[in-house]
Formats: C-alpha cells, sequence, structure tokens
C-alpha cells in the first residue's frame, strides 16, 4: 500500500508539471513540446544552482585543506546544505502534509493514517534529497579537482547523500509542523496573510545570505580555526558529516545513527497529531447575524470581485504572487526616498549612465513582473469549482475577462508605483521617461494574457494540493522563464548593438513586442480560448 501511494504522489507530481489534465493530445507534438520545455527550465535551474554551489566549495575548500580541515570543508557545505533545505524543505512540508486537498479523503478510506503520513513524509525526503545531493556531489567534485579522494571518503559521500538529508529533513519536518499549528490558531480569513508573513520571513533570511555571500566566505576563510572550533563544539551533526565525508568510519555511524533516531522521534510526534491539525478547523469566530442591505453587482463586477477574493483569500496564491506586488511597492517607495543620493551619483557618473540605469531599471521592474503570473494557473484553480462556473448562465468570454482583469487590477497600479518611483529619481528625458512607463504597462499586458493562454492549453486538474498549480504547473513555469526570456534577449540585444540603439529605441521595440503579443494572445483568448474553455 505504501509503494502504491506512493506512485499516486510521484505520478501527481508529474501530472501537474507536465500534463494538461486534459483526455485528448497526451502523445501530441504540442505535449513532447510542453514536456522539453519543461526539461529545459530545470537543466537551467540545476546550472543556476549548481554554479553558485560551486563557486562557494572553489573558495573555502584549499584554504580549509591547507590547514589539514579537510573534514571543516564539507561540515561548512554541509551548514549550506542544510540552510537551503531548511529554506526550500519547511514550506514543502507545510503544503504536503497539511495542505494536500485529498488528506480528508483518503483519512476516509480503509488506508492507516501512517501510511499517508510515510507517504507524505517520502516526498519530503525527496525534496531534502535534492538539494541536499546537489550540494554534497558538488563539494565532492571541487575536492577531487585538487586533492585525492580516498576509498573511505567515496563510502563517506554516499553514506552523506542517502543519511544526511534526513537531518534536513527532520528540520524541515518540526518547521512545517510549527507553521501548521500556528495557522490553524488563525481565523480562515487571516490565514492567508500568516502564510505571506512567514515566506517574507524565509525570503528576507535567503536574500541577506546570498547579498553577504562574499562577506561571510572572506570571514569563513579568516577564522577556519574558529569556525571549526564552533562546529565540532555546537553543531554535533554538522561535525560528523565533515569527519564521514573526509572518511571517518565512526562518524559514518554516528551520524547514521542520530540522523535514524531524531527522525524516528520527530515522525512519532508529527503521527500523534497529523489527524488533529489535518481535520480540525481552528480560530473561526462565532458568526452572529447582523442585518445588512444586500449588495449586488453585475455579471462583470461579480466574476472580477471573486477573483480578487481568491487572491486575497488563498494563502498559496496570495504568498507566490503578491511578493512580486509588495517588491513593487518597495521598490517605489525607496526610490522616492534615496533620489539625492542617486542624483548624487548621477553627477559623478555622467549622462549616459543614467540612460542606461533607465534601461536597467524598466527591466529589473519587469523582471520581478515575471513573478507573478497570476493568470497562469487561474483556470487550474477552477478544478473544484469549474462545475459551478459552467452551470450558471453566464458566458465562457466574461470568465476569462475576469480572470485577465484581475491581473492587471492588481499588478498595473502596483508596478506604476515602483517605474513612477524610478523615473522620478533618476530624472530621465521626457521620451525616456514615458517609454518606461508605456513598457510596464504593455509588459504586464503581455504576461496577463500570454499566462491565461497557456494555462488553457494547458490547465491541471488533476493537483492534490494548489501549491502544485501554482508552483510546479507547466503553464506557471512556462510563463515566467519565457517572459525571463524575453527581458534577457533584449538585455542582449542593447549589450550588442547598445552603439546603435538609444536607449528611447530599446524602450519603445520593447513596448511595440509586448503589446503586439498582448494583442494577439487577447484576439485568440476572444475565439478559440473561448472554445476550448467552453470544451473542459
Amino acid at each position: 500500500m505504501l509503494g502504491t501511494l506512493f506512485k499516486k504522489e510521484l505520478n501527481s507530481l508529474g501530472a501537474t508539471l507536465m500534463n494538461s489534465g486534459k483526455s485528448k493530445g497526451r502523445n501530441s507534438f504540442a505535449s513532447i513540446k510542453m514536456k522539453a520545455l519543461v526539461g529545459v527550465a530545470l537543466i537551467y535551474f540545476l546550472a543556476v544552482v549548481g554554479f553558485l554551489i560551486f563557486s562557494i566549495a572553489q573558495t573555502i575548500c584549499e584554504p580549509f585543506v591547507a590547514m589539514g580541515l579537510d573534514w571543516a570543508y564539507y561540515a561548512v557545505m554541509g551548514m549550506f546544505a542544510l540552510t537551503f533545505s531548511l529554506i526550500g524543505g519547511s514550506m514543502t512540508a507545510y503544503s504536503t502534509l497539511y495542505k494536500a486537498k485529498d488528506n480528508e479523503f483518503l483519512l476516509s478510506l480503509p488506508i492507516r493514517p501512517s501510511l499517508i503520513l510515510s507517504t507524505r513524509v517520502l516526498i519530503c525526503y525527496l525534496v531534502d534529497f535534492v538539494i541536499t545531493a546537489i550540494i554534497i556531489v558538488i563539494s565532492v567534485v571541487v575536492y577531487a579537482l585538487s586533492f585525492p579522494l580516498t576509498t573511505a571518503m567515496i563510502v563517506g559521500g554516499v553514506v552523506l547523500i542517502l543519511i544526511f538529508p534526513l537531518v534536513g529533513l527532520c528540520l524541515s519536518l518540526l518547521l512545517g509542523w510549527l507553521i501548521a499549528l500556528a495557522t490553524s490558531k488563525v481565523p480562515p480569513e487571516k490565514k492567508s496573510y500568516v502564510s505571506l508573513v512567514f515566506v517574507i520571513i524565509f525570503l528576507a533570511a535567503y536574500l541577506i545570505l546570498y547579498m553577504n555571500m562574499m562577506d561571510i566566505m572572506d570571514m569563513i576563510v579568516s577564522a577556519m580555526n574558529s569556525v571549526a572550533g564552533f562546529l565540532e563544539t555546537w553543531i554535533k551533526p554538522v561535525f560528523w558529516m565533515g569527519k564521514a565525508a573526509a572518511g571517518d568510519w565512526a562518524s559514518m555511524g554516528l551520524l547514521t545513527v542520530s540522523a535514524l533516531v531524531v527522525f524516528a522521534l520527530i515522525y512519532k510526534l508529527l503521527s500523534i497529531s497529523f489527524i488533529r491539525v489535518v481535520t480540525t478547523v481552528k480560530g473561526s469566530k462565532k458568526i452572529k447575524y447582523k442585518e445588512k442591505e444586500l449588495q449586488t453587482a453585475d455579471i462583470k463586477g461579480a466574476l472580477l470581485g471573486r477573483e480578487l477574493l481568491r487572491f486575497r483569500m488563498n494563502s498559496t496564491v496570495l504568498v507566490n504572487f503578491g511578493l512580486g506586488l509588495i517588491m513593487f511597492v518597495g521598490i517605489g517607495i525607496a526610490a522616492v526616498v534615496l533620489k539625492g543620493r542617486v542624483q548624487e551619483l548621477l553627477a559623478t557618473m555622467g549622462t549616459s549612465m543614467g540612460e542606461m540605469l533607465i534601461l536597467a531599471g524598466t527591466a529589473g521592474i519587469i523582471y520581478i513582473g515575471t513573478m507573478s503570473p497570476i493568470t497562469a494557473p487561474s483556470i487550474s484553480l477552477e478544478a473544484n469549482t469549474l462545475w459551478i462556473l459552467k452551470s450558471l448562465p453566464i458566458p465562457a468570454k466574461e470568465v476569462l475577462m475576469s480572470k485577465l482583469k484581475s491581473h492587471l487590477v492588481l499588478t498595473i497600479p502596483a508596478s506604476l508605483v515602483a517605474i513612477g518611483g524610478v523615473v522620478f529619481a533618476l530624472e530621465p528625458s521626457v521620451l525616456a521617461g514615458v517609454l518606461a512607463v508605456v513598457c510596464v504597462i504593455a509588459f504586464n499586458l503581455f504576461i496577463a494574457t500570454w499566462g491565461l493562454r497557456l494555462n488553457i492549453k494547458k490547465p491541471s486538474f488533476n493537483w492534490q494540493n494548489e501549491a502544485a498549480a501554482v508552483k510546479r504547473s507547466a503553464s506557471v513555469t512556462i510563463t515566467m522563464l519565457g517572459s525571463m526570456g524575453t527581458v534577457i534577449t533584449f538585455a542582449l540585444i542593447y549589450a550588442f548593438l547598445g552603439d546603435h540603439l538609444t536607449p528611447e529605441l530599446i524602450l519603445g521595440i520593447a513596448a511595440a513586442f509586448y503589446a503586439i503579443i498582448a494583442a494577439l494572445n487577447f484576439r485568440w483568448l476572444c475565439t478559440k480560448g473561448v472554445e476550448e474553455f467552453e470544451s473542459f
């Protein structure tokens, strides 16, 4: 039964990422192209992460080994593995264990809750395994490029790849459990905001770590003995991990036994509270009847209000797409506040640098806009409610337009705050400022229409939790990476042809490109898009 449930989880994950949720065209050329695009996206992600880890390992490897602290090198890399596992694994544990939509359905079947929990935990282990394995393998490769590997070190590396993810898993499960307990005590209408706060904290921690990476590396290299002593005294699992990677057999055994024991204890803790946390709704206020005047709206207003309410009340949507909107507002405010310092820098750098900065500012705002493809999962999220929409006398076109409008209502004002602040701070020419604003608006139209078009072509209705539809669906992945690709393309054009193109011309070309593609997508949505939506 455990194997069957685990296979079901993997199939669901693969279907969410690759398939459309429709029965037709599974083996079509379009489906093959979709899988190829997702594969390219995965390779791109692994390459970026791998390059970052390789750079870190290369910086600290030789200094530690030269001091005879081989184990400390691996221990420091293990700390990075734990950090990334905690950031990525805790929210995965929360959504996989406690937010899966089929939890109550599975609990109603003659299946032991322990099997359901074990399956979910295995999925979480896979996430931590991938993160940890990438870092450990790269660490071993960097070491092997300069120093010989012994048989014990190779065995230790294999043990670490299998066992060390359990350390990250324990931390992820514990933190995910705490998040579930905290949100279960919050009224339903406020859960999305609590989840957003958790994610902002994690994101802030990640950004602080990333922005101070070089300083951290310099500190580690300059105080190697102190770092080694701290790890050996206070963080025993990481110390054992480093010694095991360096070929110490006793440390391999200590790490394996301690990780398994701690995991068993945490699993026992989860199994005791799993059913209670999953099935109990806490924090709801007692509803008191208050006589109010009934408010009505036309079809368009009601559908738009429904989409905006989903964005506000759905924690998964708010967390994943709301961060981009918050960053827009933050950029706009920061630009206005720091205008004096910006102008002082421009006075020393010259006019040409100011022209480049308006391009860079516009590109940065558009790049952040790729983080909020609100329409890309909007059809997929109708998995449980699609039948309601189709049973009502509502034109399909109005349903699609409401999703399009909700994206624009949310993103255009926030992005205008950002680009308005940048233009105010940089004081470019009138033409460049206007084109920058037009370019940002055109991009919002582009990503809104393109994301909705892709989701109509590739909806995913068989997800188990909303995070799968919002984070891992093909339409969201391609919308985000494709939009990023357009920004990178225009940046390359300017890099190679910047001597022959003015900033105003580049902005004009980009604005025209986004506007034309948006118009073509809008025409498709109003014709073939409506027909395909009606066929669901």
